[in-house]
């Protein structure tokens, strides 16, 4: 018998900008219609036949923008949180591997180690209402996962 899938459920989402989420979809409408212009308006015979290369940037531009769409920027579990910038970036992050949490004046977070490196992440498109949030979520996991470790 196959064992089934456990669906975790986050315990936070952290939304992306309405703002970027409102340009990546006009992007992706800009394209279509460069596309439309370009290739399906026309006859056969009128088409250049360079322009059969917008048919890919606009469909990876319509994948991302419906992806950006539907999917929160960061999702927070119990261990980890996945910080999911685009369609082809998505980093996770286990919140054993932490001591703090910092946000820095050019929109970054900063990420602290147990040993003391330093990790840098870029938070662009990130919603300014859900940034203090965001750090006090995992300033909490993190004070969390600490107690559990010394526990031991």
């Amino acid at each position: 018998m196959k064992k089934a899938e456990v669906i975790e459920i986050p315990i936070v989402n952290i939304e992306r900008n309405v703002v970027f989420v409102i340009g990546y979809i006009l992007l992706s409408v800009l394209l279509i219609f460069v596309t439309y212009l370009n290739i399906i308006s026309k006859e056969a015979f009128d088409v250049n036949p360079a322009a059969f290369f917008l048919i890919v940037p606009t469909l990876l531009f319509l994948f991302q923008a419906l992806w950006i769409l539907l999917n929160p920027y960061i999702l927070i579990f119990e261990d980890r949180f996945e910080i999911k910038k685009n369609l082809l970036s998505n980093k996770v992050f286990y919140l054993v591997d932490f001591d703090k949490f910092s946000l820095t004046k050019n929109n970054s977070l900063k990420l602290i180690y147990n040993d003391g490196d330093v990790e840098v992440i870029k938070l662009t498109g990130i919603r300014e209402t859900h940034k203090q949030k965001l750090l006090e979520v995992l300033s909490d996991m993190v004070v969390k996962s600490k107690l559990v470790r010394t526990s031991f």
